[in-house]
């Protein structure tokens, strides 16, 4: 292949099919385990149930062979969406997080639940935040410290809040407010880099265009950026960062690779752009 060619390493697998054949899956999000050599994939699962939705996980090795059988998260009468997943190698544990909303009237928050690799043991679940909302959580590691910074939006604020392992609060922590205004509640991706020890998230912004911000782990914002120039167009969708531990020999910094969907009325594209 040619440089940065993509190349697919193998066919679609299947990993889950919807109960009874009826109700949406969908949200997939997916973490890796050096450890164990083995990704977890968790999704949105629909059952059937009227308006009601859970978070269900599948343990996957590196051929796509599925180990164990499928991980109910949640199963309940109340509607949880949106999961996203870290993992910690000092635990060899995932992290999996989702928005939570009691039916029928609220509250919203944030809940988390722990699962173990090489085992799928799941740890009981724990409710991070209970709120107006808590849209779009994301959580992201903090490096050689067993923590995590989950994140989430509620009543036009976006905040960060720091857990253990088992995504249980850390004493003395509390939620810290990271951005204000943005109109931001279906669209946030945030990743850690050690280079720059910093965290670096992109959002939609206010108007049109996504923002990018960064800040560190006391949540004081170091700049906010304007991460994307579409001009006038139906919008972007789905914006998400990644930070590798890896140096650009040209501005000799950390690099973040973002990727959003730019949509307009006739046509649709998906595109990435290096921030350093």
């Amino acid at each position: 292949p040619t440089s940065g060619q993509v190349v697919l390493m193998s066919p679609d697998f299947f990993i889950s099919a919807a109960p009874g054949g009826a109700g949406a899956e969908s949200a997939a999000v997916a973490a890796y385990s050096p450890t164990s050599k083995e990704f977890l994939v968790a999704w949105r699962q629909g059952d059937g149930r009227a308006n009601l939705f859970d978070i269900h996980a599948q343990r996957v090795d590196l051929l796509g062979n599925l180990l164990g059988g499928d991980l109910t998260l949640t199963y309940d009468v109340h509607w949880q969406t949106t999961p996203a997943i870290a993992h910690d190698p000092l635990s060899n544990s995932f992290l999996v997080v989702w928005s939570n909303f009691t039916e029928p009237k609220g509250p919203g928050g944030v809940q988390a639940r722990r699962v173990d690799a090489g085992t799928g043991v799941l740890a009981p679940t724990v409710q991070v935040f209970t709120g107006l909302e808590g849209y779009t959580p994301d959580v992201t590691l903090i490096p050689n410290t067993g923590n995590y910074l989950i994140t989430y939006f509620n009543a036009t604020v976006h905040y960060g809040l720091r857990v253990d392992a088992s995504g249980v609060t850390i004493a003395g922590a509390a939620p810290m407010p990271l951005l204000a205004g943005s109109k931001s509640y279906n669209g946030w991706s945030v990743d850690f880099s050690p280079v720059s020890n910093s965290f670096f998230a992109v959002l939609h912004g206010s108007a049109a265009e996504d923002w990018g911000i960064e800040f560190d782990v006391n949540g004081i914002s170091t700049g906010l950026i304007t991460a994307t120039s579409t001009g006038v167009k139906e919008g972007n969708y789905n914006p998400r960062v990644a930070a590798p531990m890896v140096l650009d020999a040209h501005c000799r910094s950390n690099i973040r690779s973002i990727r959003y969907l730019d949509t307009n009325p006739s046509s649709t594209s998906l595109r990435f752009f290096i921030l350093c």
